[in-house]
């Protein structure tokens, strides 16, 4: 195909991979849809130095009865603010307004200093109706754009990218078919709902007035009382505990679909240190040589405890993907085949997204 760049440059491609934006050209010249919604809140945004009693390596989250205020630490000192302002109210002065939010709105002491930049902005609420379109594919906010409750919005996208660029290298060495990239879009999709409607969820919490914004305050006091938050909306938010479709049985924590668990290797690394390619870990009674997988790094672990960590017997396999996703698992010697059965996959000339 050809692309006409922003400096009038044509360029003969062979795949197009979309990145370039909430108001992608790429997206608008393949006609897909972006549909979603605007809330109709503003916030004020000011980065800078902070004469504060915050934290610098945390973050913030401080709900009231006049709106949200947000501080989180950033690098070299710093300091990013953002409040929701008033419906109805003009924004006439970033400092201003923001140094009037945070007197208003901040149990700590926070004074501007310094600021390095600021403005205003609406949060908007839409996703791509398709990530494929032939050759062309689109990922980060040319896909999805939502709001940064969670600061999700930089994780999803390179998510998007991490998991299409070992499939699209795969696809241009022909170790793997094309269709691959159907499951690629199967997946982000998915996460790109989930993400689209917890953010949303978090955003209209912080939004809520009256006797609602009274029971939410209620009920987060229970969680953080509890230690609820910690133990289950940290973890969501983090998507460690997020299941790629289709899924699938698996033994013990392991199961198509999750995140292969960062284990320490005998020498130091970590298990993710080896992902530059699918890898197939062996969790004991198998030696590597009964688990040639032409060429595929085979890792085996033979220590009980990490076994029982993870819920998995002697002659457990699964093969990782180079994106840390379990892509297959099986136990038994006869079940290994399943393993070698699903990278072996990778070569045919077609296969089915079920397959994941």
């Amino acid at each position: 195909m050809l692309v006409r760049l922003d400096d009038g440059e044509i360029v003969r491609a062979d795949w197009v991979v979309g990145c370039d934006g909430v108001h992608s050209t790429v997206r608008e010249q393949t006609g897909v849809a972006f549909d979603g919604a605007k809330y109709p809140q503003t916030f004020v945004i000011l980065d800078g130095e902070f004469d504060t009693d915050y934290a610098p390596d945390e973050s913030y989250y401080l709900t009231g009865p006049t709106g949200v205020l947000v501080v989180v630490g950033l690098p070299n000192g710093l300091h990013r603010t953002f409040a929701s302002v008033a419906p109805g109210e003009s924004v006439e002065g970033v400092e201003d307004t923001m140094r009037r939010l945070l007197a208003e709105r901040s149990p700590l002491r926070i004074d501007p200093v310094r600021a390095v930049g600021g403005g205003v902005f609406r949060v908007h609420r839409r996703m791509a109706e398709r990530m494929r379109i032939g050759r062309v594919l689109l990922a980060g906010d040319a896909a999805h754009v939502h709001s940064p409750a969670g600061g999700l919005g930089l994780n999803t996208g390179v998510q998007d990218a991490v998991s299409l660029a070992w499939r699209l290298a795969g696809v241009l060495r022909a170790d793997l078919p094309a269709d691959e990239l159907d499951c690629w879009e199967t997946e982000r999709l998915f996460v790109s709902r989930r993400v689209l409607a917890e953010t949303d969820a978090q955003t209209r919490l912080w939004l809520m007035r009256g006797w609602r914004r009274v029971l939410r305050d209620l009920a987060i006091g229970v969680g953080l009382r509890t230690g609820l938050i910690e133990r289950v909306i940290s973890r969501r938010m983090a998507q460690f505990d997020l299941v790629l479709p289709p899924g699938g049985a698996g033994v013990g924590r392991l199961r198509p679909g999750r995140r292969m668990p960062d284990v320490v290797l005998d020498d130091g690394r970590r298990l993710h240190d080896l992902l530059t390619d699918h890898l197939l870990v062996s969790f004991g009674g198998s030696a590597p040589t009964e688990l040639d997988m032409d060429s595929v790094p085979v890792v085996v672990f033979d220590n009980p405890k990490l076994r029982q960590t993870l819920g998995v017997p002697p002659n457990t396999a699964c093969l990782v993907r180079p994106d840390a996703v379990i892509a297959a698992v099986a136990h038994g010697a006869a079940g290994l085949a399943r393993p070698r059965t699903r990278l072996a996959s990778h070569r045919m000339p077609a296969r089915k997204c079920a397959l994941r």
